[in-house]
C-alpha cells in the first residue's frame, strides 16, 4: 500500500515539472495521490497499538488537506459572525473555545466532517471533535477596532476499523465473503475474492464493478467479522488551526448582544 502511494507520489511529481518546462498540458489536472499512511495504519490495526509518530503525521496530512481548510475557514466566518453580535470579547477565549466547540459539533453531526481527498482511505469521516484549546497569539488596536489572531487546537477522533456504512454491491459483496468465512466455507471465500483480484486484465472474470481498493476492504471486513483481527482501534489527533478575528469597541452606547447560531 505504502509502495503504491509512493509511486503515485513520484508519479504526480515528474508530471509537475514536465508541466513547468512544457512537456505536458500545464490546464491537466493534477494526480490524485493516496496517502502513504494507508499501510502504516493498517499495520497500528492489526497489532491493534497507537503509533504516535504515526498519528502525528496524520495530523499534518490533516492540516494540509482541502477539507480541513474549507472546515478552518467555515469557523473563522463562524466566529466573526459570533464576535459582530458581540458574544465574546478577544480577551475571552474560553467563550470562543466553547462556540467554536458547539459548531464543529453541530456541522459534524448534520453534515459530517471527512477527510477524502489524499486520506480517504486512512480516515474518511471521523466520528468525534472538539476543541481543546484556544490561544490568543498576536493582537494589534488601530482606533476603535482589535485584529486577534487565534490558535485553536481541534481534536479529531475515530476509530480505524472495517465495519463502516456502505450501500450496494459493496456492501453485499462484503457481507458474501463474511458469510462464507464465518460459516467455513473457505474454497467460496477464495473463489469469491481471487476472481476480483487475481485478473485485473480479464473483466469477465469479475462478477463486481469494485475497485481494488474496495475489494481489499472487504476482504478486511471479513476478517474483521470472522474474529481474526484484533477488532477496532481507538485514536485522535490535536490540529490547530489560525484565525483572525476583527472586534469592533463601540465607544458611544452598549454594544449589541446577539445570540448563538443553529
Amino acid at each position: 500500500m505504502q509502495a503504491k502511494s509512493e509511486g503515485e507520489e513520484a508519479a504526480s511529481f515528474a508530471e509537475e515539472q514536465l508541466k513547468k518546462i512544457g512537456l505536458r498540458d500545464p490546464h491537466a489536472k493534477p494526480r490524485r495521490v493516496q496517502s502513504t499512511l494507508g499501510g502504516a495504519f493498517l499495520r497500528m490495526y492489526l497489532d491493534h497499538k497507537t503509533d504516535e509518530d504515526i498519528i502525528k503525521q496524520a495530523g499534518t496530512e490533516i492540516g494540509d488537506s482541502p477539507e480541513f481548510n474549507s472546515l478552518r475557514n467555515e469557523l473563522n466566518k463562524y466566529l466573526q459572525s459570533a464576535a459582530d453580535r458581540s458574544q465574546f470579547k478577544e480577551t475571552q477565549p474560553d467563550k470562543i473555545l466553547n462556540i467554536a466547540d458547539a459548531h464543529l459539533k453541530y456541522i459534524k453531526n448534520h453534515s459530517g466532517i471527512a477527510f477524502r481527498y489524499t486520506l480517504n482511505a486512512v480516515i474518511g469521516g471521523v466520528t468525534g471533535v472538539e476543541v481543546d484549546s484556544v490561544e490568543n497569539y498576536d493582537s494589534s488596536t488601530a482606533g476603535d477596532v482589535t485584529t486577534a489572531k487565534f490558535h485553536i487546537n481541534i481534536r479529531f477522533s475515530d476509530t480505524y476499523d472495517f465495519e463502516n456504512h456502505r450501500e450496494g454491491e459493496y456492501d453485499r459483496y462484503r457481507k458474501q465473503l463474511a458469510r462464507y468465512l464465518i460459516a467455513n466455507e473457505f474454497d467460496k471465500f477464495e473463489e469469491a475474492y481471487s476472481r476480483e483480484t487475481m485478473h485485473p486484465f480479464d473483466k469477465a472474470m469479475h462478477k463486481t464493478h469494485l475497485d481494488n481498493a474496495a475489494v481489499f476492504a472487504s476482504f478486511m471486513y471479513a476478517l474483521e467479522k470472522r474474529g481474526w483481527t484484533p477488532g477496532g482501534l481507538s485514536w485522535s489527533v490535536v490540529v490547530p488551526a489560525d484565525v483572525t478575528l476583527v472586534f469592533k469597541h463601540h465607544a458611544h452606547g452598549a454594544p449589541h448582544h446577539g445570540h448563538a447560531g443553529h
